[in-house]
C-alpha cells in the first residue's frame, strides 16, 4: 500500500469524523498489554492508522493507554465474549464499536500467504437472547481496503445532504 493511500485515507476518515474523541493514541505498552491478553499481534497498518489519526476511536475502538474505557479493544472484546453478547469465539477480534450487534473483526482462521489477518463483518443479534450465527464476511486484509469503500459510500451520501 502506497503512503499516498494510506494518508489519503487518514485525511478522508478524520472529515468524516471530524473532532477527535477523548481516546488515547496506542504506546508500545498499550499494544503489547493488548497482544498479550488477546493472543495476536494487531496488524501494523491498524497501529499507525490509530497513531496517525486523531479520530481513529470514532469507528474502531482504542487501542491506546485507556484500558478502562468502554470502548477499548480488551473491554468490547470481553464484551462480546459473554453469554449476554453472543459468545463471540476468540479467534474473531471486535476493532469497531459493534453498532447494532454489527462486527468488524480480525478473524485470526483466515491469514492470507503474506501473513495478513483477515478483516471480516460479522452479525451477533442485539435481542434478549443474544445469538453469534458464525457466518463470516470477508471484507479485505489492510485498513485502507476495508475503509474506501466506507468512506465513498458516507461522501456520496454527505455529498447528497
Amino acid at each position: 500500500m502506497s503512503d499516498d493511500l494510506f494518508q489519503s485515507c487518514i485525511d478522508r476518515f478524520s472529515k468524516q469524523f471530524g473532532a477527535p474523541r477523548a481516546i488515547s493514541r496506542p504506546t508500545d505498552h498499550s499494544i503489547a498489554k493488548i497482544q498479550s491478553e488477546l493472543g495476536f499481534s494487531i496488524p501494523q497498518d491498524f497501529v499507525e492508522f490509530a497513531r496517525k489519526c486523531a479520530v481513529y476511536a470514532s469507528w474502531f475502538t482504542s487501542i491506546g493507554q485507556d484500558f478502562d474505557h468502554p470502548i477499548h479493544i480488551l473491554n468490547i472484546n470481553r464484551q462480546y465474549r459473554t453469554t449476554e453478547y453472543g459468545n463471540l469465539p476468540k479467534d474473531l477480534v471486535v476493532i469497531n464499536h459493534g453498532y447494532d450487534g454489527d462486527l468488524t473483526c480480525y478473524d485470526l482462521a483466515n491469514i492470507d500467504a503474506e501473513g495478513r489477518i483477515s478483516i471480516c463483518y460479522c452479525w451477533v443479534s442485539e435481542c434478549s437472547n443474544p445469538v453469534f450465527e458464525d457466518k463470516r464476511h470477508h471484507l479485505s486484509y489492510t485498513i485502507c481496503d476495508y475503509l474506501i469503500p466506507s468512506l465513498d459510500f458516507w461522501e456520496r451520501h454527505r455529498a447528497k445532504k
